[in-house]
């Protein structure tokens, strides 16, 4: 049950996806604050959008328990573009915040942020809210 079905529905949120610097020099956090380049899912955020409508899949359980809500994870995107420290923030249930877990881990390397020229690790926050209908 790879694909999703008509009944579930992902909706990002375009004005609540964040970046933040988390550090430039070391991986110790520095002061945080914006990036002048964000890093970028490969293709762009339709392809982002598209990725976790193909790869996201809503847990049967959940279904069964009629549970639904916004789960909102961040992640640091490295310098090379990898995925690191995912953590869940808010969410409505165990279930949907694996899910989350799950779907953020697959993700292909990401063009990183640029601060000054430079690659910087940027934490990165991601909202997905879970429906059905």
């Amino acid at each position: 049950m790879r694909i999703i079905q008509p009944i579930i529905f992902c909706i990002l949120l375009c004005s609540t996806i964040s970046t933040i610097s988390v550090a430039q020099e070391t991986d110790t956090a520095q002061s945080a604050h914006l990036v002048e380049v964000p890093p970028e899912f490969p293709g762009g955020e339709d392809a982002l959008y598209k990725y976790i409508g193909e790869n996201l899949v809503y847990p049967r359980r959940a279904k069964k328990k009629n549970i639904v809500g916004s789960v909102v994870v961040t992640f640091v995107i490295e310098r090379d573009g990898s995925i690191s420290s995912i953590k869940v923030l808010k969410s409505p249930h165990r279930l949907l915040s694996k899910e989350t877990i799950r779907l953020v881990e697959g993700m292909p390397k990401w063009t990183p942020g640029y601060q000054r020229g430079d690659t910087v690790r940027v934490q990165f926050v991601l909202p997905i809210r879970y429906k059905l209908t």
